[in-house]
C-alpha cells in the first residue's frame, strides 16, 4: 500500500528536549511510553494530510462531518464554529488574565512553551473532540470513515508508530500516512486572508490546536502534573 513519509520536528520539540534533559528522563524510555498515543495522533494526521474529504489543507477535525456536510464550504463553517467555541471558552475562563490569553496565542502558534497553556489547550482540544466523537456516533457515514481510518493505520507495523530520531536535537520524528485512499472530488484551499476577521484566530485555531494531541506533549504533560502537579511556568 502506497503510503507518504513524514519526517520533521516535533512539536515544541526544544522545550521537550531541556524539559527531559532538566528533569534527568531517559528519552527511550519517555518515547517508549508515549506510544500508546501514537495511533490516535496518527489518525488525526491521516485525515489532516491525505485523507481529508473537504480541504487540501486539513485540520484533523473533518472525518466527523462526513456525512453531514455535504459541502467544502459547510465543513468550513462547523469547523470554525467549533474553533470559535474554544476561543469564547479561554475568553470566559480568563476574561481578565490578558497576560495568559496572550500566552496561549503564542503557545498555540510554537512562539512559546509554557506548561500551563499546553495543559490548557490539550484539555481544550480534548473537551471538543469528545464532542465531536459522541455526535459521529450517532452518524453512520462519519462511524465508518473513523473506522476506516483506523483499520488502515493497522494494515501495517510501519503505519501504527511514530519513530523518532534521536540522532538530532531538537527532536526529529518519522512515520507513515497512507496516501488519498478517499477518492474525494473537489477540495477546498482555505486562505485565511478570505476569511472575516474574527474566523481568522478560529481557522487559526484549528490548524494548530492537532498539535497538543502529540504522544510526546501528552506524556510530558502527564508526567509533569503526576510528579509535581500543574505549575504555571
Amino acid at each position: 500500500m502506497n503510503a507518504l513519509q513524514i519526517t520533521n520536528q516535533v512539536p515544541f520539540a526544544a522545550s521537550i528536549y531541556d524539559w527531559l534533559t532538566l528533569n534527568q528522563v531517559n528519552i527511550q524510555a519517555f518515547e517508549a511510553t508515549s506510544h500508546q498515543y501514537d495511533v490516535h495522533y496518527l489518525a488525526w494526521q491521516m485525515v489532516r494530510k491525505e485523507r481529508n474529504p473537504y480541504f487540501v489543507n486539513g485540520t484533523g477535525f473533518e472525518g466527523y462531518f462526513v456525512g453531514t456536510c455535504p459541502t467544502p464550504e459547510s465543513a468550513l463553517t462547523q469547523i470554525l464554529a467549533i474553533s470559535q467555541q474554544i476561543l469564547e471558552n479561554i475568553a470566559l475562563l480568563h476574561r481578565f488574565e490578558y497576560q495568559f490569553r496572550s500566552m496561549l496565542m503564542k503557545t498555540l502558534v510554537g512562539e512559546k512553551y509554557n506548561l500551563r497553556a499546553v495543559y490548557e489547550w490539550n484539555a481544550l482540544l480534548g473537551e471538543a473532540l469528545t464532542r465531536l466523537r459522541w455526535r459521529a456516533m450517532q452518524d453512520l457515514e462519519a462511524a465508518a470513515f473513523r473506522e476506516e481510518t483506523y483499520r488502515l493505520i493497522g494494515v501495517a507495523d510501519r503505519f501504527s508508530e511514530i519513530h523518532y530520531l534521536n540522532d538530532t536535537r531538537p527532536l526529529r520524528q518519522e512515520y507513515f500516512v497512507v496516501h488519498n485512499t478517499q477518492g474525494t472530488g473537489h477540495r477546498l484551499l482555505v486562505n485565511s486572508d478570505g476569511l472575516k476577521t474574527q474566523d481568522q484566530d478560529a481557522w487559526l485555531v484549528a490548524q494548530s490546536v492537532g498539535r497538543f494531541g502529540h504522544p510526546l506533549v501528552r506524556t510530558c504533560l502527564h508526567r509533569e502534573i503526576q510528579d509535581h502537579g500543574l505549575r504555571a511556568a
